[in-house]
Order: structure tokens, then sequence, then C-alpha cells
């Protein structure tokens, strides 16, 4: 686990924790939906790691995606368990 966090520089750590920041004010705020900010921050980050240009947007936008998918499904579930939930699968 610690070669992960290491395999980063310091830089790109900071930079991922102000746009989670930023990202959770928006949405929070306004209603702003996090790729807004989450594609444009990781393009720069993986740009900065020298990932191939072909690959970046891909990377950045299937990153950011992965990371709502998680977020929803771990709303709805939490919802689902709560029994908040009005769909009829």
């Amino acid at each position: 686990m610690l070669e992960l966090i290491f395999a980063y520089p310091a830089g790109a750590w900071f930079s991922l924790l102000a746009a989670g920041v930023v990202i959770g004010l928006l949405a929070g705020l306004l209603g702003v939906g996090g790729g807004i900010v989450a594609v444009p921050v990781l393009v720069e980050i993986f740009e900065f790691m020298g990932v191939a240009d072909a690959m970046v947007l891909p990377m950045a936008v299937g990153t950011a995606q992965a990371n709502i998918l998680i977020a929803s499904l771990s709303a709805a579930m939490r919802t689902g368990a709560a029994g908040r939930s009005t769909s009829r699968w």
C-alpha cells in the first residue's frame, strides 16, 4: 500500500485533495456534477505524470465516471437498506 502512495509525487496528491474539496463544495452548494472539475484536474495530473497523450483524456473521463459510479452505488445501497427507496426492481 505504501508503494502506491509514494509512487505519485506530493504535488499530485495535493492537487487531488484540493480538487476533491472543490468538487464536494460545488456539488453540495450548487448541485454541480463533479466531472466538471474532476476531468480537467485529472487531465493535468495525468499529463504531469507522463501518461501518453492519446490516453490522458480517456483515462481522466473513465476515472471520473468510475468515481461517480462508486458514489452512486453506495448511496443507492444505503438508501435501500434504510427502506427509503421507492423503486420496484
